[in-house]
């Protein structure tokens, strides 16, 4: 008879596991297949690539934009001011960022050649960013670390790899989470551009059907 209560026990640990397990929302290794593509495709976009690269685009993909807009006259500026000054752009136009498909780079390229209008892109950039979900240190940290080990799984090959690694875990270990591009990667791709939301980027390529490239 105790057997039997013991069996009885222990399916019902195993099944309250289970209902436990499916009420929890979706983690970063259950979407281990589009994680991987999402580094495959980076890899294949941009081979200078390096580990801080990757993490900036698993970041804004994950965060967007990653700060709000308080200042729109400032932010402006300095749109108008890397127009002015940007003197090559990235091929790609725009691109999808993360794994989620929540985010988009949109090149500036297209603004510097009237595509789209000025105050149409930068519209589009302050609304997402400010309706962005802003960055938890904690769980940001621990969505990293399953990113971070399929990165290592599917290119341990990427340059500097080590190093990277070891700078952004003291950089979050400091508390900071938002970093620059590499310089490698800003003097071979020359990156100009701002994150949107997928809601304004559709809006924008219906509107502007003269955007091409993914």
């Amino acid at each position: 008879m105790s057997r039997l209560r013991l069996i009885i026990s222990q399916g019902l640990i195993f099944l309250t596991i289970i209902i436990i397990s499916s009420c929890q929302p979706s983690s970063p290794m259950a979407n281990y297949t589009e994680i991987k593509a999402a580094v495959e495709r980076e890899i294949n976009l941009y081979p200078e690539i390096t580990l801080i690269d990757l993490y900036k685009s698993f970041f804004q993909g994950r965060f967007g934009p990653g700060h709000l807009v308080n200042d729109r006259t400032a932010a402006m500026q300095y749109l108008d001011m890397e127009l002015e000054n940007a003197s090559a752009y990235d091929s790609l136009l725009w691109q999808q960022i993360g794994y989620e498909g929540i985010y988009y780079r949109l090149n500036l390229k297209l603004v510097k050649d009237g595509t789209i209008p000025k105050d149409v892109y930068f519209n589009a950039f302050v609304e997402s960013a400010n309706t962005a979900k802003q960055p938890t240190l904690a769980e940001w940290k621990k969505e990293w670390e399953i990113i971070l080990s399929i990165i290592e799984d599917t290119a341990p090959y990427i340059k500097n790899l080590k190093s990277d690694r070891a700078f952004l875990a003291d950089m979050l270990e400091s508390g900071k989470v938002v970093i620059h591009h590499s310089d490698s990667y800003r003097e071979s791709y020359h990156p100009h551009y701002r994150v949107i939301d997928s809601k304004n980027f559709e809006k924008i390529k219906r509107a502007y059907p003269g955007i091409q490239g993914d």
